[in-house]
This record gives structure tokens, sequence and C-alpha cells, in this order.
């Protein structure tokens, strides 16, 4: 869900589920459940009728 919606392509904005992601794969823990961030994004995704640039929830099946 993050980055910057009026910089395409712009370096540095990265989803925030894709971070979260990278944290928990890392063991670091973020206190955030990456499942319901996921479920989240798609609904946005829905709501606004456009793909969202994240890739984890592309992905498919996640280690939660």
């Amino acid at each position: 869900m993050g980055g910057c919606p009026f910089a395409p392509l712009a370096v540095g904005n990265v989803c925030s589920e894709d971070m979260v992601h990278m944290f928990h794969q890392i063991g670091e823990q973020t206190g955030i459940n990456l499942e319901r961030l996921i479920k989240t994004a798609k609904q946005l995704e829905e709501w606004m009728n456009k793909p969202l640039d994240g890739m984890v929830m592309k992905a498919g099946d996640h280690t939660f």
C-alpha cells in the first residue's frame, strides 16, 4: 500500500506489504499482521479499480 501515487516508477517507493514481508523473512518482528495487510491491499485494489504494485500479494502463497 505504501509508495507515492504521484511519482510513477520513482525509486525508493516500496509497498508496505513488501517491506513487512522482507523484515519477517530476515527474522525481524514488526508487530504487523502480514496476512491482514495483504487482504487490505487487495481490498484497496478493488475499491480503486486499479492494480497496486506490491509483489508479495501477487506471489500467492506466503509464510505467515
